[in-house]
């Protein structure tokens, strides 16, 4: 896939926002894979994020792997408060270790119900970043073999990952609707970066 076509975001059931005459005002005949093409579209960076985990650019275990970069990129946030707390960080080590064959899915589920354990003891300001960690090893359980269910793996740990630096961000600055939005706009943006560094290193989503 070199172009993002209208119809390839229609396949995947989009919101009302992303209706198709909205889609032909923002991509036209179609966007090219390349980071700066993404970048500069008008468009949120969470959707941006959101289409691309569900197309199909990336392998079942590169949608894995970015659900654990997207949680442990936040994990400091709930490392700062609860620096005893290793569960959320080893459910991410263990899911790494699962994806390359050194624990069977009995260790992953494991790790996965630890880092629950986690976010259920956690404040809510402090809890997101531990789901995010619990989101991705669990999803990677129930879904170990699905291809379309690696999205929502990495999915749900973008989600909550976001949401994590957006409410450390409101806690910690002023809190503002404006500030809460703006810091999880950041780690979107960071995520949709990453998710080019993947495309890049195997050949699409040339600069």
């Amino acid at each position: 896939m070199d172009k993002i076509t209208v119809a390839d975001i229609l396949k995947l059931n989009p919101c009302d926002t992303y209706g198709e005459k909205a889609l032909v005002d923002l991509i036209g005949e179609g966007v090219p894979v390349k980071r700066e093409a993404a970048l500069s579209l008008k468009i949120p960076p969470g959707d941006k994020v959101w289409a691309l985990l569900r197309l199909p650019l990336l392998s079942k275990e590169e949608r894995l792997y970015l659900g654990c970069d997207f949680a442990e990129h936040v994990l400091p946030i709930f490392e700062t408060k609860y620096p005893e707390d290793a569960r959320p960080r080893q459910a991410i080590e263990a899911k790494r270790k699962w994806l390359i064959g050194e624990i069977s899915l009995e260790g992953l589920k494991k790790h996965q119900c630890a880092a629950a354990d986690s976010y259920y003891a956690s404040a809510p300001a402090s809890a997101a970043p531990a789901y995010a960690a619990y989101a991705s090893a669990s999803a990677s359980v129930y879904a170990s073999a699905v291809y379309a269910s690696a999205a929502y793996a990495s999915a749900y740990a973008s989600v909550y990952a976001a949401y994590a630096y957006a409410a450390y961000a409101y806690a910690s600055a002023s809190a503002s609707a404006y500030a809460y939005a703006s810091a999880g706009e950041k780690e979107d943006e960071w995520q949709l970066n990453k998710i080019f560094d993947v495309l890049e290193k195997k050949g699409k989503g040339r600069k």
